[in-house]
Order: structure tokens, then C-alpha cells, then sequence
């Protein structure tokens, strides 16, 4: 009742708080006031809300009987209202830049606080994290001048106004935070005892984390190539990937000024804009009773701040753009407890004000505003570059899928490596290769602190036409981060990390390999990239990491990294040479890639017609309604969600039988490396684990047996070309999906159990790894395993 009484004499009472006889605004706002309070408590908030709006405008009348009934209609407002919401009216206006504006707000706020701080507590409840985060600061006892409280979501939620007006006056109130901060520190440690109190802090920072809060939007989150002037001087949130990172530097942060009159002290700050130059008000800001005309002032001696300061330069990840675009790329400058917090081919979430720094002074060059972004938080998101937001329901289905193939895994694996590059039929060997190396192995310290890496290396050797670029690209789908580059137009400075001068300072800028980190680094004509230009990346796949000593920067950066590599045959292939020679490739480099598959583009007739007739077929399938149930359960997306959910998720450890297995084959390859010394090396052990525990993972187990331990040794002998192995596993390219691989795989277990185990590997200890080769099921299938 009491609202539609509010809404049905609105017009009335708008008329009269518009008009320009003082009478009847004066009656008017008095009319305001005992509506407000009659209709208290009664749920007309939104009315009284639309009502305020009307009178507000008059709190810049000057007639004292007009703002005496204003004032008046405010205060009932309070008291039917609430504080909150009346006093965040003023704080639109608080530091305006009018100073007439300011004092008539600081007036209404100053009245309006007073009377109402018993009524604030309700409304603005301290929240736990904030709480936490004082009581934190409080009790630290390391001596440091900064302290960094990051806020929570909480506080947005709670007052989605003031979230707004951090959001669009961000230069101002996040400022007025970091002072908030500072006075609470003070509290507390004042009711703190003595034996318990803190080190006072000199400089309290608060970092409003974006991300989840009201804050989080498309306006607010664009790409960096989307950055335009409409989002200047608001809170914004960028993306990215760190490509540059400079030297920490020092800058003046703050000065106090003194007036000359009043004696009033209050702080300047350099404006980025005028390149960090102070510019003094034209009048002295005192907030007092009587304001201050003096525009005469002095500095405060010994009162300069100094800030630490660092400018990087963060580009837009090549997954999210589309085909055909740029990425784009911009400055971030970082400030005190945020510097040297990243570093080149990191990814980062940074949150700051977008601002424009005048670009340097050159000759005959034009002076132009550049986009910059002031950092108030930073985020690595290197943790979480693996990480794909992955569903229950998703997880429920693998399971499901796995329970179904619980008799027939191998049937089940198949149908998932079937999923990769389905256009191109067969290749049995390279799609597990594919699968298994963008899997991994699980990483681990040894009892020398010596990191062994997981991540496993793959390079297709083949003629033209066999689909190497394809898989190259299909695999960088696959990954979560991926960078796509050729060897022809690659230099060991585009791979690893190059010094650039900016501003007549010296930069690191990242590379290929380091943008890579924590995903895949594909480099297709591997072959075109120059001897020297190879040799540098042999620590970035080995070590993972890339030192770097370049004009007086010495750094060492991370290239966690799975190097997918593709390249032709040195002229015709001869399988008597070895692969270092066919290749041009050297031992050391061949040997850090744990498998080398030879594609041979050979004549064979029934190979030829079956993949003509698949070809076919994939042409009418797209006319028709061809349907595979399979095929529909692994697109693309399925994929990428069960790669990352079995990295994450399952470690597999090796048992007894695998151990016995894969030492055993080791100790045979070096028994018979005569032509091929470069592969077999301790480097093979390594990989045959690394691939071993893949294999388990790609099964959804987290252990590896034997079985596991045998595909790792089909791979690997498919990069056995010179050994005359391949013919145990024939040609990678004409290598088939097999209908009952289950059976099948009685085979294998079998022959490496009789080759391998001790009681068997005195009988062919003389035939070596020929004999090996050409051990035929028929002798060996009716035993037992």
C-alpha cells in the first residue's frame, strides 16, 4: 500500500522538487521527510530509492530554509534507507573535481557518518578473509615495508556499488584502500598486547583480485587486441603470455607539499601521462570549515617516496585467435611487491588501469601516446597451464567408457587413438606415438636433486605426403598451449630468448621454446634450421631450462616443453645408413627425442587401394548421415579433456615385470648397437619409462605392466630403423588398426618374455636383435605366458 502511495505522488513531488519557486521545493523535501519515515520498515525501499533521486540534485541550494528541509528529507531517507545506501551517495561526489562539489559532500557525509556509525557495522560486516588478512599483517614479524592483502570476491558481493565504483574510478579508491588498509593495521596492533604486537608496515598494498567477483565481465576482460580508448582510466583485466621483462628501476612515488597559508600538508603523485612529472593544484585542497584560497606552496623536505618499478610486455596466446590474426601485444608496468614476480614465458592474469605514457623522444619521429597498463594484482596461471576445467559428468563418462572395454582395453585404446587425425587412415604407429608423447611420463627428483624430465620429444622422419604437417598441427590443437613455427625461418635467438633494446635499455625477449613452457613447441621442416641454430636448443630439451648470458643479462628461463619436430629425408632414404646419416641430424640431438619415426612413402598395391577407398568414403560420409558411435565419443574436445585429465590425475609407478622388461631390452640394444650408437644410449632407458607410464595413462591406470612396457618397445623399435628391428613392426606407414588387437597382444608378451626374461636370453644372446626381428608367432603362440 505504502509503495503505491509512493509511486502514485512521485510525479507530484518531482514537479516541486524541480520547480523554481524556493517555497515549493522547501515543502516539497518536508513532504519527503514524513513520507520516508512513515513508510519505515514497510518494504517501500525501492520506492524511496527512485523518490531520492529527486532530491538529491537540490543539495546545491543555497537558501538556508530549502537545504535546511533537504537535509532534513535525507535524514529520513536515513532512517528508512539505512546508512549504507545514503552514504554511498555521497561517496560519489567526495573527490570530485570541483572543490565547491567536494565540500558539500564532505558536509552531507560528515553529518550523515556521525549520526549513523552504530547503524554501518550492519551494513558493512567484516568480512573473515579481510579480517584474516589484517590479523596477518598485524602478526608478521619480518621486517619488510610492504605488506600485500589481496581482497576477496566477498567484498564486491556484499556492496556491488562500491565493486562499481572501484570499477570505473579505480585510481582514486584503490588508493583510499591501500590508506583503509594502513589505519586498520594501526588498530589492530594498538589492541594487540605488547608481548604480541607486530612490525609496523610502512606500505600496505591491496590487490583487488577480479577474477569471480561482479568485476568479471566481457567489458572488463578483453583481449589484448581489443584494448581501446573507451577502456581508459577503468579496472581492467588482460590476459596473456610475458614475452619481455626489464630491469627493476626506482621512481618517485609521492611528495608532500605544504601551503604556504593555512600550513595544510597533503601528498602529489606524478602522473604517468606527463612522464611521471608532478603538477601542483591551482588551489590548496584543505578540507576545512573555512576553505583556504592559497595557491602558493613548498616541499616537505625529506618526505619523497620511492617506489620499485618494472615494465614487462605481455602478448595475447595464440589459442585464442583466430585464423589469419596478429597477436597483439602491450606494456605492463609493475610496482613494488609485484616486481620480478614473472618472468619471460610466463602466463599471466593481470589486473590494472589502462593508461597512455608519452613514447620516447627520437629524432625526426613523431611523439605519440602508447597504451600502458598499471598492475594492481598479477597472477601466474604456470600451475594451471595443464589445467582444463573439466566436468563430472565428462569424468563419469571416461569411466563408463572404461568399464565398458574392461575385458578388451586394447579395443577401448584404439578407439581413442582413432580420434587423432581421423581424416588420415591407418598409421597405427604414429597416432600412439602422437598420443603418448603429448601424455608424458611423470617427472621426478633423483637422489642427487638431478630433475628427470616427463615430457617426452617426438620427430617424424619422411617423404612428402605422408602427413607429418598435419599431425604437427592436429597435435597443437590437442595441447592446451602450443607454438607453431618452421625450421627455415627459425634462428637459435627465435627458439630460445634474444636481447632487444628498448629505450636504451636492455631486454630479454622469449623465444619459441620459452612461450612453450608447460605445453608443446611444434617446428615443422626441422631439417631447413642451421647446424649452430640446432645445437642451441639441446639444453632447452634435455635440462628444460635455457640459460641465457646476453648483454649483462644473465638469467636462466624454463622450457618445460614437448618438442614435436618434423622433417625430410636427406635425399632418397637408405636403410643401410644410419638415421644421423639420412637425417643431417647429429647423435646428441637425435638422441634427446625419445622416438624417431621413418615414414618410407613405399610402392605397395594393397595399401594404395585401401587408403584410395577410405579417402572415398570420408567424402561421402560428409554428403550422408554416416555414423560411428566411437567416433563421435572422441572429437577433438573429448580428446583434449581426457589428455590433460590422465596428466593430472594419474602418476603410475612401474612394477617388477615392467622393470624386467624394459631393462632387459636395454641391455640387448646395447649389446647389438653397432650401427646405431647414437640412439642407444642411457637416454633410451629413459624414454622406454617415460613412454611405458604414458602407455598406462592412456589405459586409465596408474600402474604400469607389462603390457605397457611392450608398446613402449613397439615404439621404440619403430625408431630402430638401421637394426633391420623393423621388421618386427613393419613400416610406421603402413602400420593398421588391427580388428582384435586383445588377442593379438598374446604375441608380444610371448616374444619378449622369451627373448628377454634371463632363462631366455642366453638362447638368442648370439643372434642379436635380428634374430630378435624375425622370431615368428608360430614358434611361440602355443606357449604360456
Amino acid at each position: 500500500m505504502g509503495k503505491d502511495y509512493i509511486y502514485a505522488v512521485t510525479p507530484l513531488l518531482e514537479d516541486a522538487l524541480m520547480d523554481r519557486d524556493l517555497v515549493h521545493r522547501q515543502t516539497a523535501a518536508s513532504a519527503v521527510k514524513h513520507m520516508a519515515l512513515g513508510v519505515a520498515g514497510l518494504g517501500c525501499e525501492d520506492a524511496l530509492i527512485h523518490l531520492l533521486n529527486y532530491v538529491w540534485p537540490n543539495i546545491f541550494e543555497t537558501s538556508p530554509h530549502v537545504i535546511n528541509a533537504v537535509m532534513e528529507a535525507i535524514e529520513g531517507m536515513r532512517m528508512a534507507l539505512g546508512a549504507a545506501i545514503v552514504l554511498n551517495y555521497c561517496l560519489q561526489g567526495l573527490f570530485h573535481p570541483a572543490r565547491k562539489v567536494r565540500e558539500v559532500y564532505w558536509k552531507i557525509y560528515n553529518s550523515l557518518y556521525i549520526g549513523s556509525q552504530d547503524a554501518l557495522v550492519a551494513a558493512y560486516p567484516v568480512l573473515e578473509d579481510e579480517q584474516n588478512n589484517i590479523d596477518q599483517c598485524a602478526m608478521s614479524t619480518s621486517y619488510v615495508w610492504q605488506f600485500t592483502i589481496e581482497a576477496s570476491t566477498k567484498l564486491m558481493d556484499e556492496n556491488p556499488q562500491l565493486a562499481h565504483l572501484v570499477f570505473s574510478q579505480p585510481t582514486e579508491y584503490l588508493r583510499h584502500f591501500d590508506q583503509a588498509a594502513l589505519w586498520a593495521h594501526k588498530i589492530v596492533l594498538e589492541n594487540l598486547n605488547f608481548g604480541e604486537k607486530g612490525n609496523q608496515k610502512k606500505f600496505i598494498h591491496v590487490r583487488i583480485n577480479v577474477c569471480g567477483s561482479p568485476l568479471e565481465c566481457p567489458e572488463t576482460f578483453p583481449s589484448i587486441g581489443r584494448v581501446r580508448v573507451k577502456h581508459r582510466g577503468i579496472l581492467l583485466t588482460l590476459k596473456g603470455t610475458v614475452i619481455r621483462s626489464g630491469t627493476i628501476k626506482m621512481y618517485e612515488g609521492e611528495r608532500m607539499y605544504r601551503c604556504r597559508k593555512c600550513k595544510h600538508e597533503f601528498p602529489v603523485y606524478p602522473e604517468l601521462e606527463s612522464r611521471n612529472s608532478i603538477t601542483l593544484p591551482s588551489f590548496c585542497p584543505s578540507m576545512r570549515s573555512k576553505p583556504c584560497e592559497g595557491t602558493r606552496f613548498d616541499c616537505v623536505d625529506e618526505t619523497v617516496i620511492r617506489h620499485d618499478y618494472q615494465e614487462i610486455k605481455i602478448q595475447e596466446s595464440t589459442q585464442a585467435l583466430g585464423v589469419g590474426v596478429i597477436p597483439r601485444s602491450i606494456p605492463v608496468i609493475l610496482k613494488d611487491d609485484l616486481v620480478d614476480i614473472v618472468k619471460a614465458g610466463d602466463d599471466v592474469i593481470v589486473s590494472g588501469i589502462l593508461t597512455a605514457k608519452w613514447s620516447p623522444d627520437l629524432k625526426d619521429v613523431r611523439c605519440n601516446l602508447d597504451p600502458v597498463l598499471v598492475a594492481n594484482h598479477v597472477r601466474r596461471t604456470n600451475a594451471l597451464k595443464s589445467d582444463i576445467n573439466i566436468p563430472n559428468d565428462v569424468i563419469m563418462k571416461f569411466n563408463q567408457f572404461w568399464s565398458e572395454f574392461k575385458d578388451t582395453p586394447l579395443k577401448g585404446r584404439n578407439a581413442i587413438l582413432q580420434g587423432i587425425c581421423p581424416q588420415i587412415f591407418g598409421l597405427f604407429t604414429v597416432k600412439l606415438a602422437v598420443a603418448l608423447t603429448l601424455i608424458g611420463g611423470v617427472q621426478h627428483v633423483d637422489a642427487s636433486g638431478t630433475k628427470i624430465r616427463g615430457e617426452s620429444h617426438l620427430l617424424l622422419v619422411g617423404d612428402p605426403g605422408t602427413g607429418k604437417s598435419q599431425f604437427l598441427k592436429f597435435a597443437a590443437k590437442l595441447s592446451n598451449r602450443s607454438v607453431i613455427t618452421t625450421g627455415l625461418g627459425s634462428t637459435s635467438a627465435g627458439l630460445t630468448v634474444t636481447a632487444v633494446k628498448d629505450g636504451g635499455e636492455w631486454m630479454l625477449e622469449a623465444g619459441a621454446l620459452v612461450l612453450a613452457d608447460g605445453g608443446l613447441c611444434c617446428i615443422d621442416e626441422f631439417d631447413s634450421m642451421r647446424e649452430h641454430d640446432r645445437a642451441t636448443i639441446h639444453e632447452a630439451m634435455e635440462q628444460q631450462t635455457i640459460s641465457v648470458a646476453k648483454a649483462g643479462l644473465v638469467t636462466t628461463l624454463s622450457t618445460r616443453t614437448i618438442v614435436f619436430g618434423a622433417t625430410n629425408p636427406k635425399g632418397q632414404y637408405d636403410p643401410d645408413q644410419t638415421l644421423s646419416v639420412n637425417t643431417a641430424l647429429s647423435g646428441p640431438l637425435l638422441s634427446r627425442f625419445d622416438i624417431v619415426l621413418v615414414l618410407l612413402d613405399t610402392k605397395n598395391p594393397e595399401w594404395d587401394a585401401v587408403v584410395s577407398s577410405h579417402i572415398l568414403a570420408e567424402e561421402e560420409s560428409d554428403k550422408g548421415d554416416h555414423n560411428d558411435n566411437l567416433a563421435n565419443i572422441w572429437t577433438l574436445e573429448m580428446l583434449r579433456r581426457y589428455i590433460h585429465f590422465v596428466k593430472g590425475y594419474f602418476r603410475p609407478v612401474l612394477t617388477k615385470e615392467a622393470e624386467k622388461v624394459i631393462s632387459s631390452y636395454y641391455q640387448l640394444q646395447r649389446r647389438s648397437a653397432t650401427d646405431n650408437a647414437a640412439r642407444t644410449t642411457v637416454r633410451m632407458l629413459e624414454s622406454l619409462i617415460r613412454l611405458a607410464q604414458a602407455h598406462a595413462r592412456l589405459m586409465f591406470r596408474n600402474e604400469v605392466s607389462r603390457l605397457d612396457a611392450i608398446m613402449a618397445i613397439l615404439c621404440i623399435e619403430s625408431s630402430m630403423t638401421t637394426s633391420a628391428i623393423v621388421d618386427s613392426v613393419g613400416n610406421a606407414l603402413h602400420s593398421n588398426f588391427t580388428e582384435n588387437p586383445d588377442q593379438e597382444s598374446v604375441l608380444p608378451s610371448s616374444w619378449v618374455r622369451y627373448v628377454f626374461l634371463p632363462h631366455g636370453l642366453a638362447l638368442d644372446e648370439k643372434a642379436g636383435s635380428g634374430h630378435f626381428a624375425r622370431y615368428r608367432a608360430s614358434n611361440i603362440l602355443s606357449d604360456p605366458l
